[in-house]
């Protein structure tokens, strides 16, 4: 004997009404209380650790690059947890100040409250944008609460805004030519990725 699919509706649904077929389910039957399996999702275990893994690689790879910039620096601290170490915002004033090679005033050196890390961070963010640094809406709340995702952005904005001159610098180098002035008088900064 052959096994026939049940007969489809014109909704494109099956008809279960047909016998030795499954009861129909309807609203407020004792089949609606129970719970359905959830639906096939296209993420499994394999790609969620390699975007685990693919997060980390990002995750170390900022560190070392803050790392980079602050080891130029005396008695600083090297960031080993990128969630926690930027969160009292003196690290990042530190950071923007050796990327940029301007010194942000009126930070606070010594931050021992949350509102002195979040005002550190704000300076940090003000200047940013008169720089022009291209970046997504990030607050001085998401640094400070260790908002990771914000906290990359950021990062990531810093690195992309102060890469191209460190490009113009290196193809400078190479030709032989002197490096180009900043159009302020000032030092040029060797700045790498």
């Amino acid at each position: 004997a052959t096994v026939r699919p049940p007969p489809v509706s014109s909704s494109g649904r099956a008809n279960l009404d047909v016998p030795g077929a499954a009861p129909r389910e309807r609203k407020g039957s004792w089949l609606s209380s129970l719970k359905r399996p959830k639906r096939f999702s296209f993420k499994t275990s394999s790609s969620s650790s390699k975007s685990d893994a693919s997060r980390e690689n990002q995750v170390h790879s900022y560190t070392a690059w803050i790392n980079s910039y602050l080891g130029k620096l005396e008695d600083q601290k090297q960031v080993t947890d990128l969630q926690t170490d930027l969160s009292d915002g003196l690290t990042l004033v530190n950071l923007i100040e050796a990327v940029s090679g301007q010194v942000i005033a009126n930070a606070d050196r010594q931050p021992m409250t949350q509102s002195a890390r979040r005002a550190n961070t704000q300076l940090v963010l003000e200047f940013m944008h008169r720089q022009r640094v291209k970046m997504h809406h990030t607050s001085a709340k998401d640094v400070v609460d260790g908002n990771l995702k914000s906290i990359m952005r950021l990062v990531l904005a810093l690195a992309a805004h102060y890469r191209p001159t460190t490009l113009a610098l290196d193809a400078a180098s190479m030709s032989g030519s002197a490096a180009p002035s900043g159009g302020g008088g000032g030092s040029t900064q060797d700045v790498r990725l």
